[in-house]
């Protein structure tokens, strides 16, 4: 019996703590988003999904707070459940919510540009649920009374879009890039001028150059991207200037293996000398 009655305290408590992180996260003198605690709570959510109605009731109750900074920091809440949980999206596809969007788009108390937050949020769950007939409808209200919506909410997780390219074999192709820079530098540290004056016909040379070359706007399309995560970014972009690097370094010495046939007083520049470091 009391090892029921502390299972049912112990389940309360737990309950109690993730109904004060919502009000933590949206707390009236908090100025910034509380990530760290947001993300706490899509992880109650996704463990616990008996009570994700009951802790995002919590939640409609703090955006319907007269203050706007707890209106805003609700709906940055509720932007990043959809992201990070898209299961709770039923629970949110009720007549409670309805009247809550509604509600709080003919706030007076709130500011202009928390209210284009809630109807980016509102829209987004219109395009990207059509079946679930009450997003749309609450869109469609709206649009009726004149309201005009700014671009859809998207919650789709960053780490899902960068899926498309597999983390291993992202990696895999950075790394051999990586080896093609280094075995083509190395060749070029050791250049005598017999192996210089045949530097543009060496297979070995052209084929590696070639793998670089069309590696080129493959690396420049993904950095493009806005949805390159900063992860791949990094790794991008030190590959992207070694690459570079290693093409230019190409180009400088067969331009001017052209040159050593006509004037061999070029070996002894100082410039060309740095670029290709050691002859014998």
């Amino acid at each position: 019996m009391n090892a029921k009655k502390n299972g049912a305290i112990k389940k309360k408590i737990t309950w109690d703590m993730a109904a004060q992180l919502v009000e933590y996260a949206t707390a009236t003198d908090l100025r910034i988003i509380d990530h760290e605690t947001n993300e706490r709570i899509c992880a109650i959510l996704n463990v616990n999904k008996t009570k994700a109605k009951d802790l995002l009731n919590v939640l409609r109750k703090r955006m319907l707070n007269k203050k706007d900074s707890v209106v805003r920091l609700a709906l940055e809440l509720m932007q990043q459940t959809l992201t990070e949980c898209p299961d709770v999206v039923e629970f949110y596809a009720t007549d409670m919510w309805q009247d809550c969007f509604i509600t709080t788009v003919l706030k007076k108390n709130v500011m202009i540009d928390t209210k284009m937050k809630l109807l980016s949020i509102v829209r987004g769950l219109a395009e990207q649920y059509p079946s679930m007939l009450i997003f749309v409808d609450t869109y469609n209200q709206m649009k009726q009374h004149g309201i005009e919506f700014p671009a859809a909410a998207s919650f789709i997780r960053k780490e899902v879009e960068e899926s498309k390219v597999p983390k291993s074999t992202f990696m895999e192709d950075c790394e051999k890039l990586r080896q093609y820079c280094e075995i083509l530098n190395q060749t070029f540290d050791y250049l005598t001028i017999p192996e210089l004056k045949e530097l543009k016909n060496d297979e070995l040379t052209i084929e590696l150059v070639g793998k670089l070359q069309r590696a080129v706007p493959v690396i420049n399309d993904v950095l493009s991207k806005r949805t390159t995560g900063s992860g791949i970014r990094e790794t991008l972009e030190v590959i992207q200037t070694q690459v570079y690097d290693t093409l230019a370094r190409h180009k400088n010495l067969t331009e001017k293996a052209d040159l050593v046939v006509t004037d061999k007083k070029l070996v002894e520049n100082t410039e060309f000398m740095y670029e290709s470091k050691k002859f014998r």
